[in-house]
């Protein structure tokens, strides 16, 4: 998600009292992503008691993954263009027409 600005609040929220706070705090730093996050994850990993350590590991993992996701490029920042598109046939005659195809 990337939202930064939230990972200084999101540190201070895994101190809570309440479990459920806490590893919404915990679960929020995986979802939000960077190397702040990442490094109080990994603080945090390193004193957890047994019963907080899978849920600890899960959120790095889930990290990880966006992390990932974020490298990954879906476009390459360039518009496609008509030249880009699948080419067409110009001569309209070599298709059969709606008549043709359903007979």
């Amino acid at each position: 998600l990337e939202l930064q600005e939230a990972v200084p609040a999101l540190k201070k929220l895994v101190d809570d009292g309440d479990v459920q706070v806490r590893e919404a705090a915990i679960w929020s730093l995986g979802e939000v992503g960077g190397d702040e996050a990442r490094a109080a994850l990994l603080d945090l990993l390193e004193s957890a008691a047994d019963a907080e350590r899978d849920f600890l590991e899960d959120a790095l993992e889930n990290l990880h993954f966006h992390d990932n996701l974020l490298d990954f490029p879906l476009f390459d920042g360039e518009e496609e263009g008509p030249e880009d598109s699948l080419p067409l046939d110009d001569d309209p005659d070599d298709f059969p027409s709606p008549a043709q195809r359903l007979n």
